[in-house]
């Protein structure tokens, strides 16, 4: 559905031009920017990013490179499903019927092909999403929280607002995880610590190199 819907519309988010100009720059020596000597924060997703950068430094070449990137979003996007797919299953008893069913809206679904398809980081906040729900549910298993303090650091290089959702899953890991709530809180903690260890690099390059951790982008908006 994913490769079909491109082979029909072609289409690429104009945004993703816009990031991709930073892509740009940075492979040709230019800086991570939109204006090569203006150090301004102009993207929002640091994966939508830096993900098609090495795939532009080989090729050189537009197409291959949000091909690419396509293909890494919808190879995620998968995991992330598959990993929560059989969570539901096993830890909640989810049928075979109900699970189909969520595949089926899932691949049917126009925003999240479309969005994953056309440059934008959906297919990986999705994955992200899918594959953090999935170990939030199987937090009592080894490397359980290490798993999703991955996936939650996974979130934050995808989006600046994903804090909420991470939130959201550190309730449903507390609350609705395997064991008791008590023995489930350092877990939670720890995955947190941990997503939180993983993202630290960026905020320092980004509070460094642009003189502010926060996206301009965002500042702006506000």
């Amino acid at each position: 559905m994913h490769s079909w819907w491109w082979y029909t519309t072609h289409q690429v988010w104009e945004d993703y031009l816009i990031t991709f100009r930073h892509t740009e720059n940075l492979v040709n020596g230019k800086g991570l920017v939109y204006q090569p000597g203006e150090r301004v924060h102009g993207f929002t997703s640091v994966l939508n990013t830096l993900l098609p950068a090495l795939p532009y430094w080989i090729t050189g070449s537009f197409d291959a490179t949000i091909w690419c990137f396509r293909l890494c979003s919808l190879a995620l996007l998968a995991f992330g499903l598959a990993v929560l797919w059989r969570a539901l299953h096993e830890k909640l008893g989810a049928g075979r019927f109900e699970l189909w069913l969520g595949a089926l809206l899932v691949a049917t679904s126009v925003k999240i092909i479309a969005f994953s398809a056309n440059g934008q980081e959906t297919g990986l906040l999705v994955g992200f999403l899918a594959l953090a729900l999935g170990r939030a549910l199987r937090l009592d298993e080894a490397r359980g929280w290490q798993w999703l303090g991955l996936a939650w650091a996974g979130l934050l290089y995808t989006r600046p607002d994903s804090p909420l959702l991470i939130v959201a899953v550190a309730a449903i890991a507390w609350q609705c995880g395997p064991g008791e709530p008590r023995t489930r809180l350092p877990a939670v903690a720890k995955a947190g610590a941990l997503a939180a260890a993983v993202f630290l690099p960026w905020v320092l390059i980004a509070w460094s190199y642009y003189g502010s951790p926060v996206p301009h982008t965002v500042t702006a908006k506000a």
